[in-house]
């Protein structure tokens, strides 16, 4: 049943070709200024990461580890260190680990009683707190 549900939205959802052009990206006008840019890619400090590993409730859904925010919160003394260098390091182009973008697929029905596959929406799961 898996594998009926994984070929219906794969050929759903792709494209051999790109959609969007270069020729089409030079058209767009840029929305955000320079100093907004340099300020969105600059590193994060300890503290703007602490305070949004805080922000995070302690008991929404857990990752594909079954650790919580609760744990973070709990834990912060010990991990702090190796949280901050983790995400500090992605903003030096440090390869992020795989397992740190996985995405959960799940669909949910469109109808009451739904009997094919395209009676079923999917919504993703993503393993971050954005």
């Amino acid at each position: 049943m898996q594998e009926l549900f994984v070929k219906y939205f794969s050929e759903l959802f792709s494209c051999l070709q790109p959609i969007m052009s270069p020729t089409i990206r030079e058209l767009l006008q840029s929305l955000i200024s320079i100093e907004d840019n340099e300020a969105l890619t600059r590193v994060p400090t300890t503290e703007e990461i602490r305070d949004v590993a805080f922000q995070i409730g302690e008991l929404k859904a857990p990752g594909p580890d079954g650790m919580s925010a609760s744990f973070f919160h709990k834990c912060w003394s010990i991990i702090e260190q190796d949280v901050v260098s983790f995400i500090q390091s992605l903003f030096f182009g440090d390869e992020m680990l795989p397992e740190v973008n996985f995405t959960n697929i799940v669909v949910i029905p469109k109808v009451k009683c739904p009997e094919t596959v395209a009676h079923f929406r999917p919504i993703s799961l993503r393993n971050d707190d954005s």
